[in-house]
């Protein structure tokens, strides 16, 4: 599976948590999030009147009143299908979709700690959690690089066996 068909193919399962996807599905998808979401953050820091445009290579989904326009209509667009696909990557490998959760609880707990800033006074409990929410993300990353379960799994046949 090639960009432009892991995209298309995403964007089409939009909100489908049911199936397999291939590793190549997942990985093109997160590259092609990565690359639009860094130009739009990038121009929407542009037009705040920043002096510089900074490129940022992440993947952020913000929505409400304080993003521009293109990052809520990005948000809006992506998040549905950037979960999707993790669930079916998931299902690929044998594992529960529910163990997204675990990715996706932690970057919001990563992101939650980083906004409250020096509003914390315990540095040794944000320290913690934030070891706590990268290991969470790195066993999610191990997860999701992993072969495919060879056979057919109760989420449905390989998807390198089947035919189109």
């Amino acid at each position: 599976m090639n960009l432009i068909e892991s995209v298309k193919s995403c964007l089409q399962k939009i909100i489908s948590f049911s199936g397999r996807a291939f590793r190549s599905e997942l990985w093109w998808f997160m590259l092609f999030s990565v690359l639009l979401s860094a130009m739009i953050y990038s121009v929407a820091d542009s037009d705040s009147g920043a002096d510089k445009i900074d490129f940022k290579f992440i993947i952020s989904f913000q929505l409400g009143p304080q993003a521009s326009l293109l990052e809520n209509l990005f948000t809006i667009i992506f998040f549905a299908p950037f979960i999707s696909v993790i669930v079916r990557r998931l299902h690929d490998t044998n594992r529960s979709g529910y163990n997204a959760l675990m990715a996706i609880g932690a970057m919001v707990a990563i992101y939650g700690i980083g906004a409250l800033g020096g509003k914390l006074q315990n540095s040794a409990l944000i320290a913690a959690f934030m070891i706590l929410g990268y290991a969470f993300i790195i066993a999610s990353i191990f997860m999701l690089t992993k072969l495919s379960a060879p056979e057919t799994n109760k989420y449905g046949p390989n998807p390198l066996e089947v035919t189109s």
